[in-house]
Order: structure tokens, then sequence, then C-alpha cells
């Protein structure tokens, strides 16, 4: 485009508004190429998605206070009965990053009028959002793990503001040959507290492939 010299006292601002204008000429003319807009959608969304990742990640890290007799045991010592546990408010806040995150806009998680009509009668927590500390307490009770199975069953929702406590215990180690690692089948139970007791909330069975030696 041919750009025309403006002088005078209005001539910065008439500049100013004929770049504006180059500019929303531009950005019409790739909005009409197809892929190029698909493109830049997806790089836009990718970014949002890390940046809200690292969000996430960098409050959850913060707060994390795990324990148990797995936390800092030597691979080769691990035996039934030893356990992991954390726990992790769930607030409204990890929700709404969480829906943006995953893409999962459920109202039954974001808008309250809808929940009120449903049979929890507020809104609950996307199931994944509390379940994914199951992988956060292996990670930090078991370096270096890498997971391999894992079955789980959702009991019962979870409300805004309750805290979830994660546990996973060790039921069966299976050693495997060539110096690969041991295999780790461990409980994996989520429970919030109610009325002075806790209730289940996740249930389920995981695999883990543990190294000789965990990397520090």
């Amino acid at each position: 485009m041919q750009r025309v010299a403006l002088k005078g006292p209005n001539g910065t601002r008439a500049l100013v508004a004929q770049e504006r204008r180059e500019c929303r000429l531009y950005s019409t003319k790739v909005m009409c190429c197809s892929r190029h807009n698909l493109k830049a959608r997806k790089e836009m969304l990718s970014a949002r998605q890390t940046k809200i990742a690292r969000r996430l990640l960098t409050t959850s890290t913060r707060s994390l206070h795990i324990h148990g007799t797995l936390v800092g045991k030597n691979p080769s010592s691990i035996e039934p009965g030893d356990f992991a546990a954390v726990e992790i408010p769930i607030t409204e806040k990890k929700v709404v990053a969480f829906a943006d995150l995953t893409g999962d806009h459920n109202p039954i998680h974001l808008d309250e009028e809808v929940a009120k009509q449903s049979r929890f009668k507020q809104r609950i927590a996307h199931g994944f959002l509390f379940a994914s500390a199951i992988p956060a307490v292996f990670a930090c009770a078991l370096p270096g793990a890498v997971y391999l199975k894992q079955t789980m069953k959702f009991v019962s929702p979870v409300y805004f503001e309750e805290v979830v406590r994660t546990t996973i215990s060790v039921v069966r180690l299976e050693p495997k040959p060539r110096g690969i690692g041991t295999v780790i089948e461990c409980t994996t139970v989520c429970e919030v507290k109610r009325n002075n007791s806790y209730v289940k909330v996740v249930d389920g069975l995981a695999e883990v492939l543990v190294p000789p030696t965990s990397p520090k």
C-alpha cells in the first residue's frame, strides 16, 4: 500500500490512523487465508495452554508437601505397605484454569445456575483435576518412575473448597530382568473429609516402572 505524506498539526494523529487502517487490512487478509488462520489459532491456543500449565505447576509445586514411608526411599528397599500422600485444596481458580487448559468447559463445573439444577445442587470439580494429584505423588515420591497402567473409578464428586487427600500404597513389586527396573503396583485413592470422616472420591490401581536408581 502506498503511504501518503501527511503534514500539518494533525499529521501525527492522521498517520497513526492510517497505520491502524493498514493493520486492519492486513489482519483481514490473514483471516481470509484459512490455513494460515488455523495455524495461528493453534499457535495461540498452544501458547495459552502452556502459560496456564506453567501457572498451575508453579502454584501446585510451591504448596505440595508429600509425606509417607515411600518418600526418598531407595527403590531396592521398597516393600508392600509403603505409601505416600498429599493434601491439595480444590479452589474455583484451579477449576477455571483446568477448564481453560483442557477445553473442558462443562457448565456443571463453571455455571452456578446450571449446577443448581443438577443432582449435585452446586458446582463440582473436574474429576481429572483432583485425580491428577496421583501422578504428582508418584513423581515426587518415586522420581524417574514411568506410568504403565492406571485404572480409576470416580466414586463421589468433589466440591469447591474441599481438600483432597491423595494416597498411593504399594501392594506388589515385580523386578524386571536386564536391569530395567521394578514394576510397582499401587492402590491410588483420593478422599475428602466430610463430617469428621474421610469419604473416598477416587479408587484405583496403578503400575509404574521404577529405574534401579532414581535420578537425583
